[in-house]
């Protein structure tokens, strides 16, 4: 077994039965396999992008529950953020986008793989408004983590209105 099989089921599995309670039972699995199995930690030590699609759960444009599945503006993006981060290289990023890709959420869900991950890992998100910021904060990051297994999180060292911090 290895991630993009684990990935490819979760896939499948939501396809057919579009069922947040299988999802929510699979993800918990593969959260507890995932401090058993030296080799699936070891591929998310690799690439810990990789949890996106395995674990992460967002909110549709109904606001409904579902698993975090990359489109193809994302994918391609994360494949070239994945070869910078592989460099060694601290990766600055300024987007101008367009709307209604998943951007604002991707790179939300990046940072939560490197604080999931990367010990010492800082991120920071800016929008055009303050308010904007906060509800990226609010109803993207803060949400999407706390979707995430609690075998997987760090002990909140902090959690407010305007960040994330977690104990090492």
């Amino acid at each position: 077994m290895n991630i993009k099989i684990l990935i490819e089921s979760r896939k499948k599995l939501w396809n057919k039965f579009g069922s947040m309670e299988k999802d929510k039972d699979l993800t918990e699995a593969i959260s507890s396999e995932l401090h058993k199995d030296k080799n699936l930690a070891k591929e998310i030590k690799d690439n810990p992008f990789s949890v996106i699609e395995l674990l992460f759960r967002v909110r549709d444009k109904q606001g409904k529950l579902m698993p975090f599945i990359l489109n193809s503006e994302q994918k391609r993006f994360l494949d070239l953020f994945y070869i910078e981060w592989k460099k060694g290289k601290s990766v600055k990023i300024l987007i101008l986008k367009s709307r209604q890709q998943g951007f604002t959420t991707l790179i939300t869900a990046i940072q939560l793989c490197m604080l999931l991950t990367q010990e010492g890992f800082k991120g920071t998100t800016v929008a055009h408004l303050r308010d904007a910021t906060k509800n990226i904060f609010e109803n993207k990051a803060k949400s999407m983590y706390e979707e995430i297994s609690e075998r997987l999180k760090h002990e909140p060292k902090r959690s407010n209105a305007r960040e994330i911090a977690v104990e090492e």
